[in-house]
């Protein structure tokens, strides 16, 4: 008996000690799942002014050492949270008002968000799952597509 029980001890001991070579080398690796922006673009003022369309791309690897490995593909299926805020100007004075708003990417890796109506702010508050890699768009900002985080309407 006192074989079966050493042997088993120096077969486990064996086993932990490769799991624990092996972690530092597996952190290493990677950490969570990241992605960026092929855009961030916003409807025409003359249109609708209070609509943005983002478009994701990855899943991008997010690397320990800050490093990013990007993939540019759409990103399907990631639920994105937003914060709208207006200012309401009621009888001489502003009233601030905020709504959370949220929508899940189409196969193209697109979203489209629709705030209300007035002097709107929006503001992107979270990708679910995923941390944003850098850089973070893979175009240029332009008039329409600013490619920010936050974008005013005002």
């Amino acid at each position: 008996m006192g074989d079966v029980y050493r042997n088993f001890v120096q077969a486990a001991s064996a086993a932990l000690l490769a799991i624990v070579a092996a972690l530092p080398g597996m952190a290493m690796a990677q950490t969570v799942p990241a992605f960026h922006f092929e855009s961030i673009c916003r409807s025409d003022p003359g249109t609708n002014k209070n609509i943005v369309r983002l478009v994701l791309h990855g899943p991008d690897v997010d690397y320990q050492d800050g490093t990013y490995q990007q993939t540019h593909a759409p990103l399907a299926g990631v639920t994105i949270n937003v914060l709208w805020s207006y200012v309401d100007y009621r009888q001489n004075r502003a009233v601030f008002k905020y709504r959370q708003s949220s929508c899940t990417t189409a196969n193209d890796g697109s979203c489209t968000f629709n705030g209300g109506s007035g002097r709107a702010r929006w503001q992107l508050s979270e990708v679910v799952g995923y941390s944003m890699s850098s850089p973070g768009f893979d175009t240029q900002p332009t008039a329409t597509c600013p490619n920010t985080t936050m974008i005013d309407f005002w």
